[in-house]
């Protein structure tokens, strides 16, 4: 029998039904009046959803921890206590993390914000938080993109250094019970289940065969977000005491599957470096805070951080069924790209780490490459470790890549060479041949297959250099002595409350229209046939637009009249928009583009500059600049300095995505509500598209969440999305584009 989902927000009860489980906290909070949560990116990068809940640390008390609510399904969350940013303040008071923030200018848009007084409120009460690599490591999943991070930090310290009285928050640790207990939750054809013991789990997985387990959600509410997958069943394994557990005997530590990184780095850090080492660059606070070790092994992800460490410490997992358990090498648990050799019923229950004997002299590295140090995927990561004899030579070897094969796999041979040679520099040098044989690395974005093998010896000469690296443990203190006494920006104190009100959080509050756009899929093509006369007819579609509905110019141009609105004749770029659906809900409106037929005769797309001249395409007549004889003056210069540069494109990033919102008047009129730095050309372009006089446009310009001439001219196509849908249907229209829309849709800067 399904019961409702009950939980506590911000100290008061909260009982939830008729919701779907596949909903995420953060569109939940959203659509329930609570915008002060904002989504940047809905995949937990940047930071802006986060949120405190009460969970419990490694030994067992009761603490406050940022997570990502942008990625938890709502019913995950189920008798638990949270705190959002509208919760913060203590009692009609500031709290010390809010009030240091408007302080030190902490915030100039102020979209980033919320997510930041969130992870200082969990650092207020970390009693471990003392070093500034700490502080680092708190703050490293919140993205700031306008005020500058030199700020924050001075904030974070003024705030930490306050701490040390009682507050109502520590009163609402105490009276806190973070005890999971056993749900069943369903609304229409989904069904959210989280048993408390192993029989009942199986018990569920052999009634729901196809059902999803679920631990932390950080790979799953991917799939929620950015896939838009819908999933009949989920069942939690949160609440299975086994599978949380972390436990050690003289000779080996248990890891249950479903115990939070965070949790592991509290209980294993100080026994094993290594593990600390990657876990600190795995994700971000939030991040780990939620994802659990089972779940990043189960993904047989080849660029999973774990498995190296793992491999390397000798691990074995344990896997269990109705009908028992095994356990296995963690070697053999990894069969072939994103495979496994779970069985069908079959889970994992816990990892084994054998412990390292103290007469033993054991050298153990992990290393990563990435793009940048925190939130990135591996290009390639390597955990190293030998163990010497008692004149100094290798007995013992294990290297363990990720990133470089199928899986995430060790250099055996490698490995056997290395056995009997002297721990010295040199010894690297000798078996890099050897190396080079074993792995044949692949070319992705993040780097080439020749890069990766030079990465290959590249860690494995930095292993043996026996290269230390002193930590940075220095005490968290301001980088600006004295505070700045100017007035504090008239904001600030809306930007630390959630108060400040940005275009879709008033669009969040009204109940308007939704629409989903239908894109090119190439980058270049002549488009032979548009028919939506099926998604018409889908439930809960009020209108499906096409350049036909256009009433005055179908195009968006700021100067030149060269940017199609919607798309009729030819598409010119991936993404452009061929048609607008616009109806109850972005998930009907999803369903009824996916009935809107498009056929394309595809044409040699245009990448390069160097393409762009062979095939004479320039956006303008040239201009020039000419003075004297500019050949002779080349001819006759004594140095002459002959080449090319070039570099790619740049996203704005904006933390706050593109969003209009827009309502019809009387006589034909239209108000606009538009996240633009431009609203006399928004009101320009969209009298233009409706084919109205500018005075029949009104435009509302609310606060930005950043802008950077990203919303100067591009700002105007949704804003006239949303101006003719409005026209069309009568009713109020939201427009926001989520991130992978705003990236691919509007223009950028070169």
């Amino acid at each position: 029998m399904s019961r409702p989902l009950e939980f506590r927000l911000n100290g008061k009860p909260v009982r939830i039904e008729s919701v779907s489980p596949n909903v995420t906290l953060l569109q939940w909070l959203r659509t329930s009046g609570l915008t002060g949560s904002k989504e940047g990116c809905a995949e937990g990068d940047c930071g802006a959803c986060s949120v405190a809940i009460v969970d419990r640390d490694a030994r067992g008390k009761r603490c406050y921890r940022a997570i990502n609510s942008c990625l938890v399904p709502l019913p995950l969350m189920a008798g638990r206590d949270i705190v959002t940013v509208e919760g913060v303040a203590c009692g009609k008071k500031a709290h010390p993390v809010q009030q240091a923030m408007v302080e030190n200018f902490g915030s100039q848009c102020g979209y980033c914000t919320p997510g930041f007084v969130m992870s200082l409120f969990e650092g207020y009460y970390r009693k471990d938080l003392k070093t500034g690599a700490q502080l680092d490591e708190q703050l490293c999943g919140n993205l700031c993109r306008c005020t500058g991070y030199r700020p924050i930090r001075d904030a974070a310290a003024d705030a930490l250094a306050q701490r040390g009285a009682p507050d109502d928050f520590d009163a609402q640790l105490k009276g806190s019970k973070p005890k999971l207990k056993a749900i069943r939750y369903a609304s229409g054809d989904e069904t959210f289940l989280r048993p408390t013991s192993l029989p009942k789990l199986f018990e569920a997985m052999a009634k729901f065969p196809d059902a999803r387990l679920i631990a932390g959600a950080t790979e799953l509410g991917l799939e929620i977000t950015k896939k838009f997958h819908k999933f009949p069943t989920l069942i939690s394994v949160e609440a299975i005491p086994e599978l949380s557990a972390l436990g050690s005997t003289p000779n080996e530590w248990t890891i249950g599957a479903a115990a939070t990184l965070t949790r592991i780095d509290e209980m294993l850090g100080a026994d094993f470096p290594e593990l600390r080492e990657m876990l600190l660059v795995f994700g971000s606070r939030q991040i780990r805070n939620r994802a659990t070790m089972g779940g990043n092994l189960v993904t047989a992800s080849p660029i999973g951080d774990s498995a190296p460490v793992l491999l390397a410490l000798e691990a074995q997992v344990v896997l269990a069924s109705a009908s028992g358990q095994r356990q296995i090498p963690l070697d053999d648990f990894f069969v072939s790209y994103r495979k496994t050799a779970l069985q069908p019923g079959e889970i994992l229950l816990s990892i084994i780490v054998p412990r390292i004997t103290p007469e033993k002299r054991s050298i153990r590295n992990f290393y990563k490459v990435s793009k940048r140090r925190e939130m990135d995927i591996s290009t390639v990561a390597g955990c190293f470790a030998v163990s010497l004899g008692e004149s100094g030579t290798i007995v013992r070897a294990r290297l363990a890549y990720g990133g470089v094969a199928a899986m995430p796999a060790r250099a055996r041979k490698t490995e056997e060479a290395l056995i009997g040679k002297p721990w010295r520099p040199e010894t690297a040098e000798e078996v890099l041949a050897v190396l080079a044989t074993e792995f044949n690395p692949i070319t992705d974005v993040r780097g080439s297959a020749v890069y990766r093998q030079q990465l290959l010896a590249t860690l494995l000469r930095k292993f043996f250099s026996a290269e230390k690296i002193t930590p940075n443990d220095h005490k968290i203190s301001r980088f600006l002595p004295k505070r700045d006494d100017s007035i504090p920006h008239e904001s600030g104190h809306k930007h630390v409350t959630g108060e400040a009100i940005y275009v879709d959080d008033v669009a969040q509050a009204e109940t308007m229209l939704e629409v989903w756009p239908v894109c090119s899929p190439h980058a270049h093509a002549k488009i032979l046939r548009r028919d939506a006369s099926a998604a018409r007819t889908m439930p809960g579609i009020s209108a499906v637009l096409l350049a036909e509905d256009v009433p005055g110019l179908n195009d968006v141009g700021a100067v030149r009249h060269d940017e199609i609105l919607l798309a009729n004749k030819e598409a010119f770029y991936h993404g452009q928009i061929i048609a607008l659906v616009v109806g109850e809900t972005q998930e009907a409106c999803r369903a009824a583009a996916h009935k809107v037929a498009v056929e394309y005769e595809t044409l040699p797309p245009i990448f390069t500059i160097e393409e762009a001249i062979e095939a004479d395409s320039f956006h303008s007549d040239p201009n020039f600049i000419r003075r004297g004889n500019v050949t002779a003056a080349l001819t006759s210069a004594p140095l002459a300095l002959e080449g090319e540069f070039s570099f790619g494109g740049q996203d704005h990033f904006y933390l706050e995505t593109n969003a209009a919102w827009a309502e019809r008047g009387e006589d034909g009129t239209i108000f606009l509500s538009s996240s633009t730095q431009h609203p006399s050309e928004v009101q320009h372009i969209v009298a233009h598209v409706l084919g109205l006089p500018m005075h029949s446009v009104v435009v509302e310009c609310p606060r930005m969440g950043g802008g950077f001439g990203g919303k100067e001219t591009q700002a105007a196509t949704l804003a006239a999305l949303a101006a003719l849908a409005a026209t069309k249907t009568g009713r109020k229209v939201r427009v926001r584009f989520d991130r992978d829309q705003d990236m691919m849709i509007t223009g950028k800067r070169h």
